[in-house]
């Protein structure tokens, strides 16, 4: 009976397939940041000059400028919560991908081989010579430009 193991965890760590995922997500990501980062920094220029000019201000202009201040806080609190459930929605989707990718790379390598049985995570001991991780991990590997398409 041929009997394996595959380190799933290490595979995640590892891949190329993780990184490049990684990588589309910080691209995909990044405009929406650097629009987040541009409302913070006019935040900060609002704060500074109410800061400044409290003393010299009218009660009127004093009051639209923390209504400003306020509608602008919570503009960005609202981005920033909607980028963060996009994020994690799109975090999920990815490792779902990876983890199915992972799931028919076992599977194949394992009727390819011979195997009755391959375990994965969960494993409290595993032989090295038992440990076909490295093999899962190049044909994992193989799939990398998958993600890379838009």
């Amino acid at each position: 009976m041929r009997i394996g193991y595959v380190d799933t965890q290490r595979i995640i760590r590892e891949s190329e397939l993780f990184a490049v995922g990684r990588q589309k997500l910080t691209e995909e990501f990044s405009a929406r940041t650097q629009v987040l980062e541009l409302e913070e920094a006019r935040l900060h220029e609002l704060e500074a000059r109410r800061d400044r000019e409290i003393a010299g201000l009218s009660s009127q202009d004093a009051v639209d400028l923390r209504r400003e201040i306020d509608t602008l806080e919570r503009s960005i609190q609202r981005r920033r919560n909607d980028m963060k459930q996009a994020l994690n929605r799109r975090i999920n989707e990815l490792s779902e991908t990876i983890d199915q990718r992972i799931q028919e790379e076992i599977g194949a390598y394992a009727r390819e081989q011979g195997f009755e049985l391959v375990l994965t995570d969960g494993v409290g001991f595993a032989h090295p010579r038992l440990d076909i991780t490295d093999a899962i991990l190049r044909r994992v590997n193989a799939h990398a430009a998958e993600l890379r398409q838009p």
